[in-house]
C-alpha cells in the first residue's frame, strides 16, 4: 500500500502462509530517519491477527492523519508535539521510581500513572488504574524494568490507560519549537535567560509523590518567534472508557483545559 504520505510494505511468506514483517516508510527523509521500529512490531502483529484488524487500520489512519496535518496544516510538527510528551511522561515516572524506591504499583494508583509506548495504539499512552486483582497478579520486578526500556508486556493491556494523541482544532494551539524536547522544566540544565525572553511558565503542579513541578507554556511572549501554531490539538482516548454524566465531563474538561466540541 502507498501513498504520498506514508508507504506501507508488507513483507508475505507464501510457503508458511504469515506475514512476515509490516515496514512503514514516510514521505519526509527527516520523519524516516526518525522512524520508530516498535510501531512496525506493532502494525506486524495486528495485520498477524485477524482480530485486531481494526486496530491496524486505525494505527494506520493515525499515522496517516499526523503526517498530514504535520505537512498540510504545519509548520507544526505532530511527531515531535508527541515525543515531547513522550519525554515528559517518561521523566515523571523516573523521578516518581525514585521517590518511591520502584515501587511501581503506588506509582499506578497514586502518582502520574505508568509510561507506556505503542500498546495497542500507536503512540503514547498512560496506565492510570487496575483493578485489586490485577495489581496483585503482575510481577512489577519484571514490568518494571520493561516500562524503563520503552517495551511492551501483555500485561499493559489489563490496565486502564489514557492514550494521547493530535487531531485537527478549531481553534489555533500554539507548540514548542523543534529545539525544546519537554514541556517539563528542569532547573539543573535549562537555560533561565532563554526562558524569560521566550516562555511563559505554568503555575507550579503539585503531584502526590513529589515536589511541584514546573512546565512550559508554549504562549509567546512580545517579540518571541520562536513558536508556531496550528489549528491542531492534543486529544487523549479512555481505555475501556468512562462512562459520565454530562455535568461531571464538564467539569473535568475544565478543569483539564479541554474545549467541548459539541460531539
Amino acid at each position: 500500500m502507498s501513498g504520498l504520505i506514508i508507504v506501507v510494505d508488507i513483507k508475505y511468506d507464501e510457503t508458511s502462509n504469515r506475514i512476515i514483517k509490516v515496514d512503514v516508510s514516510y514521505a519526509t527523509d527527516a520523519r524516516q530517519n526518525d522512524k520508530d521500529d516498535r510501531v512496525d512490531n506493532l502494525l506486524t502483529q495486528q495485520l498477524s491477527d485477524f482480530k485486531q484488524f481494526n486496530l491496524f487500520k486505525k494505527n494506520l489512519e493515525t499515522l496517516k492523519a499526523l503526517e498530514t496535518m504535520s505537512k498540510l496544516i504545519g509548520p507544526v510538527d505532530c511527531f515531535h508535539c508527541i515525543k515531547c510528551i513522550s519525554n515528559d511522561i517518561k521523566a515523571i515516572y523516573e523521578k516518581e521510581l525514585a521517590a518511591t524506591n520502584g515501587d511501581v504499583p503506588k506509582i499506578l494508583t497514586e502518582g502520574h500513572g505508568l509510561p507506556l509506548f505503542h500498546v495497542d495504539r500507536v503512540g503514547p499512552s498512560i496506565a492510570y488504574w487496575a483493578p485489586k486483582h490485577r495489581i496483585t497478579e503482575i510481577d512489577w520486578g519484571i514490568i518494571k524494568d520493561i516500562i524503563i526500556q520503552g517495551e511492551t508486556h501483555e500485561s499493559f493491556r489489563s490496565l486502564h490507560r489514557m492514550w494521547i494523541s493530535m487531531e485537527k482544532s478549531r481553534t489555533p494551539h500554539f507548540f514548542l519549537p523543534p529545539d525544546r524536547h519537554h514541556y517539563l522544566l528542569d532547573d539543573e540544565t535549562d537555560n533561565e535567560i532563554e526562558f524569560i525572553e521566550n516562555y511563559f511558565l505554568n503555575p507550579e503542579m503539585q503531584f502526590s509523590l513529589l515536589p511541584p513541578l514546573k512546565f512550559l507554556q508554549p504562549q509567546p511572549k512580545e517579540n518571541s518567534t520562536i513558536f508556531s501554531s496550528a489549528l491542531i490539538e492534543f486529544v487523549v482516548w479512555l481505555d475501556p472508557p468512562v462512562y459520565v454524566s454530562d455535568n461531571v465531563a464538564r467539569i473535568i474538561g475544565n478543569f483539564a483545559g479541554v474545549v467541548n466540541r459539541g460531539n
